[in-house]
């Protein structure tokens, strides 16, 4: 979803991060889904292809993905991705990452290069992880992500994206292909005996 922001609105991607699963794994930030947005009119929202839980809002002037809403998050916070959209405002610089997400979406010799910490990846429909502390790591992320944004100025994701819809736009699929590494794409695949 970074790459394809990044060729629709005609720029290179931060250096490293042309091609999935080589280099340091993305940092995801997670904000309360409570927004002030200026020139709602200037915003658009799109699915990577049929079946994709994610959605994505982008500003239609230059393609830049702001944040992603998914049906887990329940409407209580948004995703951000600080190497595509540096943070500005922030003075201080993000703690270092303490667990790792979908890990197994990863080329396997290419994680083994990884510095270890703590992951979380699906397998056959169930959430795994590689130890306590990962489980540990989920919990407290499963209770941020129930805990409904503030009240206060601004919309949600959620009232934006009506905000959309009501004045006539819609979600756009981009019909992108999925991600060879995917835990879609291995979840469909047939079991090797």
């Amino acid at each position: 979803k970074n790459l394809w922001s990044c060729r629709a609105g005609g720029v290179s991607p931060p250096l490293g991060r042309d091609k999935h699963g080589l280099g340091r794994p993305l940092d995801l930030c997670y904000y309360p889904s409570r927004m002030v947005v200026s020139g709602k009119e200037k915003l658009a929202f799109n699915v990577l292809r049929d079946g994709a839980a994610s959605t994505n809002m982008v500003a239609t002037c230059c393609q830049t993905l702001l944040c992603v809403d998914h049906p887990f998050y329940q409407g209580n916070v948004v995703l951000i991705f600080p190497d595509f959209v540096p943070m500005i405002g922030i003075k201080e610089a993000l703690p270092p990452a303490k667990m790792r997400v979908h890990i197994k979406d990863w080329p396997a010799d290419e994680y083994a290069k990884l510095t270890p910490l703590p992951g979380f990846y699906r397998q056959g429909g169930d959430n795994k992880v590689t130890c306590s502390e990962a489980e540990e790591i989920r919990s407290v992320a499963g209770r941020l992500f129930s805990t409904p944004p503030p009240d206060g100025p601004g919309n949600t994701f959620k009232d934006l994206l009506a905000l959309h819809i009501e004045g006539g736009g819609v979600i756009t699929n981009l019909g992108l292909p999925e991600g060879i590494n995917s835990f879609s794409l291995q979840r469909s695949a047939p079991l090797n005996k």
